[in-house]
């Protein structure tokens, strides 16, 4: 049983990194992506867009392939009205040059806020009514889709920014403190995708009895 993080940037990764106790994986240099590991754990760095977010998943996914892993993509995202530091989780995902769209089953019982994730291609300030603004979640969730069945692949995103704030004072010790700030919930869903994934990975014997 593997779970594997897909983040965009290092600043979103180092709470994660450091929550989890994994550390950076030296051979996977030549990829091009920071990767680090932990105790059934994968993290990958894919940097910003939603290119990068389908390259680093599919790289992260061909590492470990065989049943029995699952997916959280973790990251910042903007919102018209949501506080700064509001966590959700994407009970659908629309990639905004083509429509499409994706409906991850809810498996959290976490207070967070479920939400319509809108990735573009370019950041926004163009806050829809409802909307979470990002520009990662398609990519992954299309890609990650590929290695398992859909309710083992879940979207969290951090509000980081609103119509009242703007983009400009979002830093990377900004972002550090919106995902350290929602390491606890972030964990619990970890926790119940691990439950999911050893469900998933168990042989099915004679009978259909597991």
């Amino acid at each position: 049983m593997v779970i594997n993080l897909v983040v965009a940037l290092g600043s979103e990764a180092d709470p994660l990194v450091r929550h989890f106790g994994m550390s950076r994986d030296r051979k996977a240099g030549e990829c091009g992506f920071h990767v680090y590991r932990g105790n059934d754990m994968h993290l990958v760095v894919t940097g910003v867009g939603k290119l990068n977010a389908a390259g680093g998943t599919a790289y992260l996914g061909g590492r470990n392939p065989g049943s029995g892993q699952a997916w959280l993509n973790v990251g910042l995202a903007g919102h018209r009205c949501l506080t700064p530091g509001t966590g959700t989780v994407a009970l659908k995902i629309t990639d905004r040059s083509n429509n499409r769209s994706w409906f991850p089953p809810r498996i959290d019982n976490l207070p967070d806020i479920g939400v319509h994730v809108m990735t573009y291609d370019h950041a926004t300030t163009d806050y829809p009514p409802s909307t979470v603004c990002e520009m990662e979640a398609a990519a992954f969730y299309s890609i990650a889709t590929r290695f398992c069945s859909v309710e083992l692949v879940q979207c969290y995103k951090v509000i980081s920014d609103n119509a009242a704030t703007g983009i400009a004072g979002v830093s990377p010790a900004l972002a550090q403190q919106l995902i350290g700030d929602n390491l606890q919930h972030i964990d619990g869903l970890v926790s119940q995708l691990s439950v999911l994934a050893r469900e998933a990975s168990r042989p099915v014997l004679h009978g259909g009895q597991k």
